[in-house]
């Protein structure tokens, strides 16, 4: 997981210097990988961490909901078996809130 949680603190990390305030990132995730749903702290450190390095980048997690795939998985990692997303997927939605004081907004210039 470890190369996963990097692409994805990276994809958050440049992605929120780009977004405006109030911006939205969605990210779909399959059961699991984002944590939200982890029952035991060995169940949280096995998933990709995704609030924990979207709050490290500004981030705020405001909303979580199932994820209906609505195309064709018809393969995983170029070999011809399905991808395995899990019974329950879930896309989170992550925003840069507004800055909330004079020196926010002085920081982000």
């Amino acid at each position: 997981h470890k190369h996963n949680r990097q692409l994805l603190n990276s994809f958050l990390q440049n992605a929120s210097k780009m977004l405006s305030p109030n911006g939205q990132i969605r990210i779909a995730l399959c059961e699991g990988q984002g944590g939200s749903s982890a029952t035991s702290k060995e169940k949280w450190r096995d998933s990709w961490k995704a609030c924990e390095y979207a709050a490290l980048h500004g981030l705020l997690l405001v909303d979580v909901f199932p994820f209906k795939v609505t195309y064709n998985l018809s393969s995983h990692r170029g070999m011809d078996r399905s991808f395995k997303i899990g019974k329950h997927p879930k896309m989170y939605v992550f925003v840069k809130p507004y800055p909330s004081s004079v020196e926010e907004q002085e920081q982000e210039e």
